[in-house]
This record gives structure tokens, C-alpha cells and sequence, in this order.
């Protein structure tokens, strides 16, 4: 099952089948009514949390027992979110937090506020590039003295106070820089144990190995002698692959952070080291905080002072693999995972013009749908917006059903499934030479 229906959520929800779908993963309205969308405006208060237990009722309806839900929610108004949910009957499991360095602040200057009242003009003293810095500064020096990231007004210029009210507070403002959105984990509840409910429903469960954090290897055995690590090519051609290595050490355990690389970063499909990561990337701001971290090595079991086995394989308990773990090192960063949008999907290479404003990237998504959901399973998606969860589902190989009420964002949502539907198919040839 494989479909997007323009309807109203709560209407269309209310006429599926209870206990259908394995999986809701969406990123419903925040209420911030943001860039003045009247689908973002939800009220005040309690009326957002009104609003959201209608489409909460249906969601847990629909839900097999034990089925997870993954709804983001906007850092002032997550809370009326997470309420909601808690009240039609979800269990909160957890609190993920999407980190990201693409977001601008929404801050009033206060100074310019004051002279602004006073009805008195500022002093122009410079102009801003297209990054926020100024090409020339008040000592005339010729350097850049100002902020990456600082709030650019609608002329472009940089102005310094004029009262001396205004001069007092100088350099205040209203609002930090957006950087982060919470999405609430919860679970409709069931009877019985873990173990008995993935059984009878398939759900319950979390796909920890699935989901484990990439480039936290250990080293492997050849099958020729000698040791090698995931991702690296050796002399003889062989490439190892996560099922060379045994389960838990294939990865570090999925965390409730997730971070994304700034979008201006330049990557290297090769070594993290060459990364060039913009000044406000998170990535780069956490492993500059944290500095070079190590973790420890698991010697042989030959070699442990306690004899004690550890079991290394998820489907074996006698498993007596005699392998050792290399610490690693690096930056705090490297605990995360870090999902990365590619520039091209919000327009499927220039064939849909998507004027949605508030587009998810396709990795993060993609991986929250594998955090949740069963093989062959279904997805739902009450907002569907411009597609992104029901693509990212596709692509990891689940059925979904997305829904979306606002029939501009419907039609485009159409067309970027169909196109990366048809991506999908291509031989992989052809997508190179795309490329």
C-alpha cells in the first residue's frame, strides 16, 4: 500500500481500519504560525493542545498495540504536543532532539526599537554580504567586526545607535537562534509482554541494529589473515561490510540526538577528516567543545583478566568470537547520528518547483521510519506536506499512506513520489551518469 489522499486528517483517519498501520511518522503543524501560514496558526494555550488530541484520537486508533509514533514539534510549543499525546492515551517513550545549524533568529533589536519610537534616524556605518558581515567597519580598517549569522535588516545596512537610551541597550534583542526541534517518541500501550506483543503484532520494539550509529567500527579479520575496518579498501580488494562484523560492534547504540550538518558544509565521500564544516555547523561546534575523545579497547577474551564471555552476535548466545575492539577517537559528534539533505530534494533536480517551508531532509526521515517500523511495514503520515516521509518510507522499503489537506502541497507531494519512485528504479548505471 502505497498512496497520498488529499483530505483532512482527522476525517480521512477516521474512516481507516483500527489497528492498521505499524508506524505514524510526521511533522505536524507547530502552532508558531510561521511565515504567517494559516495551516500553522493552532491558537493559544490549551487550544493547541485541543487541536492536536483530535488528530492524536485517530492516530492511536489506528495504530497496531505497541505501534510507535514520531511527531516533531516546535521548541516553544512541544510541550502542548507531548501533553496531547499523553492525554488521548500514548505512552512517551522518549524525546529526540534534531540538531541543526540552518536555522536564523527571529530576534527584534532592541536598540533599534528605541530609536525607532524616538523618531530618530541611525548612523549607517556599513553593509552586510550575503553571510551577515560587514564590508566595511566603524574604525574604517577595512575588517569584518561583525557576527556570522547576525540578523541583516531589509536595506542591508549596519547601523549604530543614535539615542542615548538606544546606546544603553545596544546589542540587546528578543529571541535566540533556532537550532534544534524536539519530536516525541510514544507508544500506544498493549497487554502483555514486549516479547508476546511483536509476536501477535509485529510491533513494540525499536530497530536498535538498523539504526546504529555509522563510523564507530572495530577492526575485522580477513578472510586471507590480518585485520581491516569497515569502509576502508585493502590491498587485495576485499571490502568488509557490517554483516563481516560481529552485532554489537557494528555501530554505537542509537542515541536521542540526531545532528545535521549544516547545509553550506562540504563533505568527502572518503575520510570524515577532510569534512570543511561551516562556522555554525553543530557537528563542528560540538567536537570544538568536546575536544578529541577516546574510547576504550575490548581485549581478547584470551587476554581478559575476567573470563567472562561477551556476547557479540543479537542471534547467538554461545558466540565465542575471539575479537578485539580498537578504541576510537574523535569528536563528541561521532556518538550521533548525523543525518545529511541533499540540495536536490526539496526540487527533484529542478522538475518540482516545492514551495513548502518547511521541508524535512529525506535522511532524517528515512531514519526515523527504520527506527520504528517492521520490515514491509505501513507508515502513516497525517501531514504529508511535500512528501519527504512518504518517500523516505519508500525507500527503506515500507508501505505508507500520507495524507495532506492543503491541495498546492498535495500536488506537489504527487510529483516528487513519482519522481523518486522512478529514481528508484533506474539501473544504477544510468543514476551515475545522472549524477
Amino acid at each position: 500500500m502505497k498512496q497520498i489522499i488529499l483530505d483532512d486528517c482527522v476525517a480521512r483517519m477516521a474512516e481507516m481500519e483500527e489497528s492498521s498501520v505499524d508506524a505514524v511518522v510526521c511533522d505536524p503543524p507547530y502552532g508558531l504560525k510561521f511565515m504567517g501560514k494559516e495551516f500553522d496558526d493552532l491558537g493559544h494555550g490549551e487550544q493547541q493542545e485541543v487541536w492536536h488530541k483530535k488528530w492524536f484520537a485517530q492516530a492511536f486508533r489506528v495504530l497496531k498495540p505497541g505501534g510507535h509514533l514520531l511527531a516533531f514539534g516546535g521548541a516553544r510549543t512541544y510541550h502542548r504536543l507531548a501533553a496531547a499525546a499523553e492525554d488521548v492515551g500514548f505512552e512517551i517513550r522518549d524525546q529526540i532532539m534534531w540538531i541543526y545549524g540552518s536555522g536564523f533568529p527571529k530576534s527584534l533589536d532592541v536598540s533599534k526599537a528605541i530609536d525607532k519610537a524616538a523618531g530618530v534616524e541611525r548612523e549607517v556605518v556599513g553593509t552586510y554580504t550575503a553571510r551577515g558581515f560587514s564590508e566595511t567597519s566603524p574604525t574604517g580598517d577595512g575588517r569584518n567586526q561583525w557576527a556570522a549569522g547576525e540578523v541583516v535588516n531589509k536595506e542591508g545596512r549596519r547601523t549604530v545607535p543614535t539615542t542615548d537610551e538606544a546606546k544603553q541597550w545596544d546589542g540587546w534583542g528578543t529571541a535566540l537562534k533556532p537550532a534544534h526541534e524536539p519530536c516525541v517518541l510514544a507508544r500506544k500501550p498493549f497487554k502483555g509482554t514486549v516479547a508476546n506483543n511483536v509476536l501477535e503484532h509485529g510491533v513494540g520494539g525499536i530497530n536498535i541494529d538498523e539504526c546504529r550509529v555509522e563510523g564507530a567500527y572495530s577492526s575485522v579479520t580477513k578472510p586471507n589473515g590480518g585485520k581491516t575496518t569497515l569502509g576502508y579498501m585493502n590491498d587485495d580488494g576485499w571490502q568488509p561490510t557490517k554483516e563481516d562484523f560481529p552485532a554489537n560492534i557494528k555501530g554505537r547504540f542509537p542515541a536521542n540526538i540526531i545532528l545535521t550538518h549544516h547545509p553550506e558544509c562540504e563533505y568527502s565521500d572518503t575520510k570524515v577528516e577532510d569534512w570543511k564544516c561551516h562556522p555554525d555547523c553543530p557537528v563542528r561546534m560540538m567536537d570544538g567543545q568536546s575536544g578529541v575523545l577516546k574510547s576504550g579497547k575490548l581485549e581478547p577474551y584470551h587476554k581478559r583478566k575476567s573470563k567472562e564471555r561477551t556476547t557479540y552476535s543479537a542471534h547467538s548466545t554461545s558466540n565465542t568470537t575471539d575479537v578485539s575492539t580498537g578504541g576510537t577517537s574523535g569528536g563528541a559528534s561521532r556518538f550521533f547520528y548525523c543525518a545529511k539533505a541533499s540540495k536536490k530534494e526539496r526540487t527533484c533536480a529542478k522538475t518540482v518547483e516545492n514551495k513548502h517551508p518547511t521541508v524535512k531532509p529525506l535522511a532524517l526521515m528515512r531514519y526515523l521510519c527504520r527506527l520504528v517500523t517492521p520490515p514491509n511495514g505501513i507508515v502513516l503520515d497525517p501531514f504529508a506536506g511535500s512528501g519527504s516521509t512518504c518517500i523516505a518510507a519508500m525507500q527503506e522499503g515500507f508501505n505508507f499512506i500520507g495524507i495532506e489537506k492543503e491541495e498546492e502541497y498535495y500536488n506537489i507531494a504527487e510529483q516528487r513520489i513519482q519522481y523518486f519512485y522512478e529514481e528508484m528504479q533506474r539501473p544504477k548505471e544510468e543514476k551515475k551518469k545522472r549524477a
